[in-house]
Parts: C-alpha cells; sequence; structure tokens
C-alpha cells in the first residue's frame, strides 16, 4: 500500500517532448548522471504502445490513490493500437517493439481482462482505437506462437505441438529475447506514429531456446495445450535433462529459465538460473486458471475499485470455463 501511495507517476509524464505523438504518455525512466546522449531528467522514450507491460503501467497510474500523482485514465486507452493478421487469418493488436510472447500475458497475472469483453477508448474520448477484447487478443497470439512453433520453418530441433512460443529468457551466455510477430494489416484506425506504427519486425528464433515458462503461462487462454506443454517438459526432466527440473518439496524452483535441444534431438544446454520475473508470471497465471485468486485479490483492493468506476459498469462475468484449466 506505501508503494501504490507514492508512485508519482505523474511526474514522469512527457508533457515538454517536441515529439507529439509521445506527448502526455509515461517516459521509461529519468537520467540522474547527465551521461551522453540523455541530459537530467526524463528520458525521450515512452511506453506508448499497447503491450502487456504498457497497459499494466497506465492501468496503474490512473490508479494513483493520490489525485496528484494519477495519470487520466484516458492516457490508458489512447496507448497506440497496431493491428496485424496471424498465420490462420486472425486480426490481433500486437506490440510491434517486441514479438516476445509475454507482451501478450503479462499484464493478465493481475488484470482480469478475463471476464471482460471488447474495451471502448471513444467512449473515453480517444478516437481512433480499435475496440479489443484482450483476453481474446492474447488467446490468438498464443495459437500463433504454437502454430508457427509447429511449422517451425526454421527446422529448429525440439519445436512442436507440446514445445512451443518465443519468449524472454536467459540463453547460453546472455540475456535473449526471441520474437515472433503477426503480418502487419492492410486497414488501420488513424494516423500512422499517433495511433499506430507501420512496421514490420522479422521474426527472430535466436538459436532455438525454449522457456518453459512461456506456453506454460498462457494457460488461461489455452488450458489444454499449456498444461501438455508442462507435461511434456515435466517428463523431459525426468528422461533427458535432470538439471531441468528442481522438486520444490526438496527445496528446488521449478523449472530452470530455459533449454535447448542438439541438432540430434537431445537436450545440450539448461539455463542454470531458476528466474523470478519467468517463473512468477507462471505461478500466477496457473493460480488464476485453477482460482482465480489473484485476479479477484488484486481487483478488491480500493485503488483498483476506484478505476473501475472511472472506467465505467463492469462487463458481466465470462463463464467460469473461459479461464478454467484441465487438473
Amino acid at each position: 500500500d506505501q508503494l501504490v501511495a507514492e508512485g508519482d507517476w505523474a511526474s514522469y509524464r512527457l508533457e515538454q517532448t517536441s515529439d507529439a505523438t509521445i506527448r502526455g504518455f509515461i517516459s521509461l525512466g529519468w537520467e540522474d548522471k547527465g551521461a551522453v546522449p540523455f541530459q537530467q531528467g526524463l528520458l525521450p522514450f515512452a511506453w506508448a504502445d499497447a503491450g502487456d507491460e504498457q497497459r499494466l503501467t497506465a492501468f496503474l497510474a490512473a490508479a494513483a490513490p493520490n489525485e496528484d500523482f494519477r495519470v487520466p485514465i484516458s492516457e490508458y486507452y489512447r496507448l497506440r493500437r497496431t493491428l496485424g493478421t496471424t498465420d490462420n487469418g486472425d486480426t490481433v493488436a500486437w506490440f510491434p517493439w517486441s514479438g516476445a510472447l509475454f507482451t501478450a500475458f503479462f499484464s493478465h497475472c493481475w488484470i482480469d481482462y478475463a471476464s471482460r469483453g471488447a474495451d471502448n477508448p471513444a467512449a473515453f474520448g480517444v478516437a481512433n482505437r480499435p475496440r479489443i477484447d484482450w483476453w481474446e487478443n492474447s488467446r490468438r497470439t498464443a495459437v500463433m506462437h504454437r502454430d508457427r512453433s509447429i511449422d517451425n520453418p526454421q527446422q529448429l530441433p525440439g519445436f512442436g505441438p507440446n514445445s512451443w512460443g518465443l519468449s524472454a529468457s536467459d540463453g547460453e551466455g546472455r540475456y535473449i529475447v526471441p520474437q515472433m510477430f503477426p503480418q502487419l494489416a492492410g486497414d488501420q484506425f488513424g494516423k500512422p506514429g499517433f495511433d499506430h506504427l507501420l512496421i514490420q519486425p522479422p521474426d527472430n528464433w535466436e538459436d532455438g531456446t525454449i522457456a518453459p515458462y512461456t506456453a506454460g503461462s498462457t494457460i488461461i487462454f489455452e488450458p489444454v495445450n499449456a498444461v501438455l506443454a508442462l507435461r511434456f517438459y515435466r517428463q523431459l526432466a525426468d528422461v533427458f535433462a535432470p538439471g531441468l527440473w528442481e522438486d520444490p518439496a526438496a527445496g528446488g524452483y521449478g523449472f530452470a529459465d530455459s533449454f535447448r535441444f542438439g541438432a540430434e534431438g537431445d537436450v545440450e544446454w539448461v539455463a542454470g538460473d531458476r528466474v523470478a520475473i519467468d517463473a512468477g508470471p507462471l505461478l500466477l497465471m496457473i493460480e488464476n486458471a485453477r482460482s482465480g485468486f489473484v485476479w479477484e485479490t488484486f481487483e478488491s483492493h480500493p485503488c483498483i475499485r476506484a478505476v473501475r468506476q472511472q472506467r465505467g459498469s463492469r462487463v458481466p462475468p465470462s463463464p467460469i470455463d473461459r479461464r478454467r484449466a484441465p487438473r
């Protein structure tokens, strides 16, 4: 509560920037060393596109209990929404700066998009933003990752129906961010730059490293396929890669952050770390699929209830099977 109360989001808004496309959005950070190329003060980069981290940041900024620190809820809806098309023809809003799958599920750890339908930016005075059902949008993105992993265009060892998804993780000797993107849609809303981006980054499979949390964290969108992937990784650890799993009952921390198959189909490398920012979403998503506990706890906080009132009436809860995973 103290952390939430003291968060001065308003002071991070880029009000003086000459770049009108990001004016008013929250800066990525503050530079206190005067290092080149930045002078002391806010960095000239913004949380401006509707990826998961950006939406979560804008949502929390709108929920600040101190009105002087609060950012209007309209800024949440003003985040740019670039549309794309998946391999099976689905339309998705996507984050052009990163195709890591975590950018489709991170905010869902806390915000219960599963019980809401499409949002309505126009109702908050924001034009040229398509209405998005963020739960369905993330489900479609997860399906794209799985389908393309099955197709495996680079013929990387290990990818398939039970071993899929590209996301940030430990790589061998370095941090890696493998990425996968939809095709930029021809029909967009509004003006490029202000309302959406017109770029088409390529997929980047890195060296074929697989992070178990990636598919596992989609359990609220693709419960059967997520559970099958987790079971596959667990069985892989039992037979071929004992370092991939440490039993929590014996003091371990579950899955290693990532691993990579060799050309002969064996596991040739397993990360030595268990990384909280990867294992954490996996645990939270499993609990949300199991019981909805994290969502219910987050949504019950007075700050979140207040911002919900700003956003208007709730969409009726979705059927429970929309978010429940098989046991």
